[in-house]
């Protein structure tokens, strides 16, 4: 889906204020249009409940204006985006290469381990954050290159000073605890903690989606519900990593995610941030009728986010599957080289 040259802002940027208007003024109108394409098009589909607390639109665009490397990497998102939705798609996947490209040499001038300037830091780790989610979009193997470029200058980062720093490293803390989780089964050179261990590093994870509860306590029994389906699914993970998981416990634990999960459809607030427990969980499964169901469920996932690391996933799938049980599955993730989330 193309946005047109002449496209105006619509009623839910004005209502939000969004700094479209205001902070990217100086843009040229096809580049503004690319900003209001992530606002509208990308930034719903990386949070639970889309409402004008979402970090990827009031703290990512306007940081847009400030940083380079993050309005490259905005523009680099939706052009993808744009490429994996249009019939012809050419000039819009060589935009997006561009915006990447030059987001990428950006980086590339952070020192390695340097602490520098807190906000230039945490400027640069929101790039990062932004450009994974260019690889969720086209299901490129960078992941595992900016993850690890993501944890050690996250590390190195210092503490924000003002009011303003302190809400954006809020969101960039949140963010990251649950990029570490979902990142964790895909990444080399980990090992698998213990159930109490592993049960912290899970809750600590899902923090985002209790604050989304906080601020919408009308959804709080399905973001509950939600969350209980992801620790179901890191449940699975952590005993098949360890060679712990019986058949007939794998069946049960597959049969009760299936059973909670067809009690969703689409709309149910949580439901579309259910990819990566959907995905581990059809990871498991052996049972035929499991397996039609978690596929359909990413593959009506990619019809409504039109993320390209579901084709992906779901060719990963079919590859566990193909080779039954012997081998661990869980081994064979961070081979692909994707990060499914």
């Amino acid at each position: 889906m193309a946005v047109p040259d002449d496209a105006t802002p619509s009623s839910l940027e004005m209502g939000l204020g969004l700094y479209i208007g205001d902070c990217l003024d100086s843009l040229p109108p096809a580049k503004r249009n690319l900003v209001r394409y992530f606002a509208t098009e990308i930034a719903p589909h990386m949070v639970a409940i889309d409402d004008d607390s979402n970090g990827y639109r009031v703290l990512v665009l306007p940081a847009a204006e400030a940083y380079g490397s993050v309005l490259n990497a905005v523009l680099a998102a939706s052009a993808y985006h744009m490429s994996h939705r249009m019939e012809s798609s050419h000039r819009a996947s060589q935009q997006a290469q561009s915006y990447y490209t030059q987001a990428i040499n950006d980086l590339r001038h952070i020192p390695p381990g340097s602490v520098g300037n807190g906000n230039e830091q945490m400027l640069s780790i929101l790039t990062i954050f932004v450009m994974l989610i260019s690889t969720m979009i086209t299901g490129c193997s960078d992941f595992p290159i900016l993850y690890k470029m993501l944890t050690s200058l996250f590390k190195a980062s210092s503490q924000g000073k003002s009011q303003d720093q302190a809400y954006l490293r809020e969101f960039l803390v949140i963010q990251m605890r649950k990029f570490e989780l979902y990142a964790n089964p895909f990444i080399d050179e980990k090992q698998v903690p213990g159930d109490t261990e592993y049960t912290n590093f899970v809750t600590q994870g899902l923090t985002c989606l209790r604050r989304c509860a906080e601020l919408h306590p009308e959804h709080a029994a399905n973001l509950a519900r939600t969350s209980d389906l992801i620790s179901q699914a890191g449940l699975i993970y952590s005993l098949r990593a360890r060679n712990e998981l019986a058949k007939e416990s794998s069946f049960r634990l597959v049969e009760e995610y299936k059973t909670s999960l067809a009690r969703f459809s689409p709309t149910t607030a949580g439901w579309k941030v259910l990819i990566w427990a959907t995905f581990i969980v059809a990871a498991e499964s052996s049972d035929t009728t499991h397996r039609a169901f978690l596929l359909e469920t990413l593959e009506e996932q990619y019809r409504r986010n039109g993320f390209g690391n579901l084709r992906t996933a779901m060719d990963m799938l079919r590859d566990v599957w193909n080779r039954g049980a012997e081998e661990n599955w869980t081994k064979r993730l961070p081979q692909w080289k994707v990060f499914v989330m």
